[in-house]
């Protein structure tokens, strides 16, 4: 699941990654495709914060979804009014890969 805002899954708020980070290092992404450990990348919530489902920051990640030929799940809609505090309460923060 990414983004994941201040690290932490928005339901749950438990940590997405042993980081911290709010987008998976794109080196971890491969790795775990490679290993078997990943065969399709999603549940991507970029439409949460606001980002769209083109935007630059998912281009590494589609690149790879077509280098191994993994399908893409993007999240349609926004659910519930959990969801939409913590998007305003979320802090915006580019992390380059």
């Amino acid at each position: 699941m990414f983004p994941c805002p201040e690290g932490k899954v928005p339901y749950s708020l438990q940590p997405c990654y042993e980081s911290g980070q709010e987008w998976p290092p794109i080196n971890w992404v491969e790795e775990q495709i490679k290993s078997k450990s990943i065969d399709f990348l999603g549940e991507i919530l970029n439409q949460y914060y606001g980002i769209s489902s083109s935007d630059s920051l998912l281009f590494p990640y589609y690149a790879l979804a077509e280098k191994y030929q993994i399908p893409v799940g993007i999240h349609p809609e926004v659910q519930g009014r959990i969801m939409a505090v913590r998007i305003l309460k979320w802090k915006w923060v580019t992390l380059h890969c």
